[in-house]
């Protein structure tokens, strides 16, 4: 999700280098005026639709999704009142899961290794990222890349303590798609999330 802003700085960079070198070129001699040449405008990515919500069994949190999301409930030991969402195609995963314990914030990269070894990824890297807010929730970051299934992914956690207790949302898609599904899908269903009690 992070690439985007680096790819802007990159044309920004690049545009204002253009534009530096073109200004210093000699001026003894008169250029002809410029002609303005039309330009293409970049079609808008469509916004997503968010047109379902979900709200956690016991009344603690919700978020908005696609309807054409399917869901499923995850409550174990540790994990009460959690759900995935999967993408229609089966390559998209946004799941959320809130702990019922405190887990230290020196832990939490711990705990995406863990996601991605019960799913069977190999070749796993994880690094910190600082934190970011969304909506009204400051998140500590952790982004991590897999081999899952023989496809590259991209995954990232976002991590927080709400009344002593850990909840963590881990996004995943393909490496291909990551950036597009990151802020076509993620983001706004991660800004979406309300903690209501």
């Amino acid at each position: 999700m992070r690439k985007n802003v680096f790819s802007m700085a990159l044309t920004v960079g690049a545009l204002v280098s253009a534009l530096f070198i073109a200004g210093c070129g000699n001026s003894s001699t008169a250029a002809p005026a410029a002609t303005a040449t039309p330009t293409n405008t970049p079609t808008p990515s469509p916004t997503p639709v968010l047109n379902s919500t979900f709200n956690s069994t016991d009344g603690v949190y919700t978020f908005q999704f696609p309807g054409d999301w399917s869901s499923t409930p995850v409550n174990n030991g540790t994990v009460i009142n959690g759900v995935v969402l999967t993408s229609p195609d089966s390559q998209n995963f946004f799941y959320v899961s809130p702990t019922n314990t405190g887990i230290p914030a020196s832990q939490y990269s711990a705990v995406l290794q863990g996601v991605i070894q019960a799913l069977g990824g190999t070749n796993a890297k994880i690094k910190a990222a600082g934190n970011v807010t969304f909506g009204k929730n400051t998140w500590a970051v952790d982004e991590g890349t897999a081999t899952l299934k023989g496809t590259a992914y991209d995954g990232t956690q976002f991590a927080l303590s709400h009344h002593g207790k850990s909840f963590f949302v881990i996004v995943a898609a393909p490496h291909s798609t990551a950036d597009t599904i990151g802020t076509t899908f993620f983001q706004p269903m991660l800004t979406s999330l309300t903690f209501l009690k």
